[in-house]
C-alpha cells in the first residue's frame, strides 16, 4: 500500500496454476504487515471516468502513459484488517506504475471527488493531489462510473541471495464483483451477485523496483504463465455494457 515507482506485471491464473505456483513460492512469502496473518484483506474501488470514458479507452488501447482516478478502501469496519480509505490518482508511464494518494475518511474522499471536501490538516503534497482531483472533476467532468470489490491476499517476497532481483510485492485477487449503477447508494448495495472471473480464477500482480528474481521468472514459466495487460475496470465495463459515452451531471 505505498506510492513507490515500480514495474508492474499481471497474470491470469487458473485454479491449478495458482496451487502449483503458491506451493513453490510459499517458503519465500511473508504476509503483508498491513493485512491479517494470512495476508488477506477485502478491497473496494470506486472508479471515476470522463463522459467519453477516456480512462477506459486509454487502458484498452494500452497507452504507455495514462492515469485514472479512484477511491479505494481496504479492510472492513471491525474486521481483522481495520478499514482505511484513500483518494488516489494512479499513473502508468512506460510500463511503470506510481500513484498519488490521500488518506482520509470515506465520506470526505467522496466529497472531494465531487468537487468539495475538507482538506484541513492535509500536507502540501496531499493538497496538490486534491487539486488534481478537482481539476479532473471540474474541468474534465469525471464522475463515478464503476465499483469493484474483491478479495486480496498480499505478500512481501524476497527470494534470497543468488537468485537476482530485489524484494517483490505479490498479490492474488479473486471473487471480483462489480456494480455499474446505483452509485449514490451505500457501496455494497450496487454490486452484482455474479463474479467477473470464472470460479477459481485469480489475478496475480507482481510489483518490483528492480529486476524480477530469476527463480520467480522460472517458476512462472513452469506454470505456463505469461504477463499480459489486464484491467479490472475495463473488464467490469465490458461485461456491464457501459463503455459508450454517457451524459453525466453534478
Amino acid at each position: 500500500m505505498d506510492n513507490d515507482d515500480r514495474s508492474e506485471f499481471k497474470f491470469l491464473l487458473l485454479a491449478h496454476q495458482f496451487e502449483e505456483l503458491f506451493s513453490a513460492l510459499a517458503p519465500f512469502l511473508k504476509p503483508d504487515p498491513h493485512a491479517g496473518a494470512d495476508g488477506f484483506y477485502p478491497v473496494a474501488s470506486l472508479y471515476y471516468d470522463s463522459p467519453a470514458r477516456d480512462c477506459y479507452w486509454d487502458a484498452w488501447n494500452g497507452l504507455p502513459s495514462r492515469r485514472k482516478l479512484r477511491i479505494r478502501t481496504y479492510g472492513t469496519p471491525g474486521g481483522t484488517t481495520p478499514q482505511s480509505s484513500f483518494l488516489e490518482v494512479k499513473y502508468k508511464a512506460e510500463g511503470r506504475g506510481a500513484k498519488r494518494r490521500v488518506q482520509t475518511s470515506l465520506s470526505n474522499a467522496l466529497q472531494i471527488a465531487n468537487g468539495a471536501g475538507v482538506t484541513d490538516g492535509f500536507s502540501s503534497a496531499d493538497r496538490q493531489t486534491v487539486e488534481e482531483v478537482h481539476n479532473l472533476v471540474r474541468r474534465e467532468f469525471y464522475r463515478p462510473t464503476c465499483l469493484i470489490r474483491y478479495s486480496r491476499h498480499a505478500y512481501e517476497m524476497r527470494m534470497g541471495d543468488g537468485h537476482g532481483g530485489g524484494p517483490l510485492r505479490v498479490t492474488f485477487d479473486q471473487d471480483l464483483r462489480a456494480g455499474l449503477a446505483g452509485l449514490d447508494q451505500p457501496l455494497d448495495l450496487c454490486l452484482t451477485p455474479n463474479g467477473l472471473l470464472p470460479e477459481g480464477q485469480r489475478i496475480l500482480e507482481v510489483k518490483c523496483s528492480g529486476e524480477m528474481p530469476s527463480l520467480f521468472s522460472e517458476q512462472l514459466a513452469r506454470c505456463g504463465l505469461v504477463s499480459r495487460r489486464f484491467s479490472k475496470y475495463c473488464l467490469a465495463l465490458e461485461l456491464g455494457g457501459a463503455t459508450a459515452p454517457v451524459a453525466l451531471s453534478m
